[in-house]
């Protein structure tokens, strides 16, 4: 028998003896909701085939990888050890990691960056010299002219200030939901 055979029987065998207590599970759970009268739409219950199907990949990449690390090893006490490192490195420290690991793709600017920009927006502009030379080159002679021209550099200056703070949560929410993907990776 070749060992090719031997590898594929081993992961068909383990495969259906981890699948049998899934079914049955997530079988009983079914009869358990549509027993208490709780309608099962069709999204619901993709979803719940999504998570029964992403549930046997996991199952089967780390059957894979254990009937990997054990045929690569010649002692079982070993191909345990480094299968329990890779399941701690898995589940503990991609999740811890992750947001750290986003920082450093993510570029974001720091709430001092941000406070610094937006200091720079709302004082490096001589709202006096502005106005007066607007009402100059528009020709702006009453009061109440004036005023709303004032009203228009102010709503334009906080348009930028708006457009900053848009650009800066958008940055933010990129580094977060990167750090949330990275974080995926874990079972």
């Amino acid at each position: 028998v070749s060992r090719f055979t031997i590898l594929w029987g081993k992961y068909l065998g383990a495969m259906i003896i981890l699948l049998i207590p899934l079914m049955i599970g997530t079988c009983i759970g079914i009869l358990l909701i549509l027993m208490g009268n709780v309608n099962l739409g069709r999204e619901a219950f993709a979803r719940l085939l999504m998570f029964t199907l992403v549930s046997i990949i996991y199952m089967s990449l780390f059957l894979l990888l254990g009937l990997f690390v054990s045929s690569i090893t010649h002692r079982p006490p070993i191909a345990l050890l480094i299968l329990l490192l890779i399941w701690i490195v898995v589940t503990a420290f991609i999740p811890s990691l992750s947001g750290v690991v986003a920082d450093g793709i993510a570029d974001v600017p720091s709430a001092q960056e941000f406070a610094i920009r937006k200091r720079t927006i709302m004082f490096t502009t001589n709202y006096a010299a502005e106005l007066e030379k607007r009402v100059k080159t528009k020709r702006l002679k009453s009061a109440e002219e004036i005023k709303l021209e004032a009203y228009t550099i102010l709503d334009e200056k906080g348009e930028e200030l708006f457009s900053l703070s848009e650009e800066h949560r958008n940055a933010v929410r990129q580094k977060q939901d990167l750090a949330r993907n990275l974080a995926r990776i874990s079972p």
